[in-house]
This record gives C-alpha cells, structure tokens and sequence, in this order.
C-alpha cells in the first residue's frame, strides 16, 4: 500500500481516523496469522479496575470530559501554530507531529511496512515449515532501523533542548 504524504501540513479530522480499510495489508493473510517474537512471556501484574478504591480509578484514569478538554486544547493549540498565531519560544510543537495529517500518515506508513515484513517473513517460514522467532525479529528491526534513528535524532534534540533551558551541561 503506498500512502500519500502531502506537503501542506493540516490538522487531522474526524475522517482522517484511522479505518478498518487501513488494515487492507493484515486483510489479505488467513485470519489465524499473529506477530510473535519469543516463546518467553514476561508478566506484569496490574491492579484490575475492579480491584481498586475509588480514588486509586480517580487517580489512574482522566474523566471522560477531561479527555475531551485536553484534546480541544491540543486542536486549538496546533490550529493556532500552523495559523502562525502561536508564540513559537512558549509553545513547541514537539510531540505533536502525528496530529497533522504528514505525520500521522508518515507514522501509519512506517506502521504498515513494518507488519507487512513481519507477515511476508511469517508467512514463507509457514510455507517451509520453519518456525524461527529471531528472523521475524530480525526482519521487523530491519524494517524499522531508519524509524529508531529517528527517534533517537529526537530524543537527542529533546535532550540538548531541555539542557539549555535548564541551563546544565550535557
């Protein structure tokens, strides 16, 4: 599947969301396909809902209308940045980048290849008969090595950022 990334950054709206059509790549294997790694399951206990006080639910989860005013913050706020309307040495747009239609299509882009080469890999070990974990590892870190670097560009860029605000060496 090829995506089209345009060149005129715009906010995402509810008809950008992502839809079962975007999965077209998972679609045209057999339903009992799945992505696994390693025969080795890590367990992390987690409290279940049901378990907890009302103010450990309180404490853990946003309320439903907290949620949809941080996102109405976050429209608004990226609304007024790419509008140019925004203080750009108050506000950054850091972390945003997948709100705007060319990220968020960049992201499903990378998100896509990145499960077609786990399902092309898994699907020619089933037709040899092999079962080889680490190479369907291997195939998924292949397919994602320019994304790490780019995120470790990021997080470097994060970290020289907050160095100078703070005024403290690297």
């Amino acid at each position: 599947m090829q995506l089209q990334i345009s060149n005129e950054p715009r906010l995402l709206t509810e008809d950008d969301s992502i839809s079962s059509a975007e999965f077209e790549v998972c679609k045209r294997k057999p339903l009992n396909q799945k992505i696994s790694f390693s025969k080795e399951v890590r367990v992390h206990e987690v409290l279940h809902v049901d378990d907890m006080t009302d103010d450990e639910v309180t404490a853990t989860w946003y309320e439903r209308q907290e949620m949809i005013d941080i996102k109405m913050t976050m429209f608004r706020e990226l609304s007024d940045m790419l509008k140019g309307r925004v203080n750009e040495e108050e506000f950054t747009f850091r972390g945003l980048e997948y709100r705007i239609k060319e990220g968020n299509d960049k992201r499903r882009e990378n998100k896509f290849n990145a499960i077609d080469a786990i399902l092309d890999e898994q699907e020619h070990q089933f037709n040899d008969g092999v079962d080889n974990p680490e190479k369907i590892s291997e195939c998924y870190q292949k397919q994602t090595k320019q994304c790490k670097i780019d995120a470790q560009s990021l997080a470097k860029n994060d970290e020289r950022e907050v160095q100078f605000l703070w005024n403290t060496p690297i």
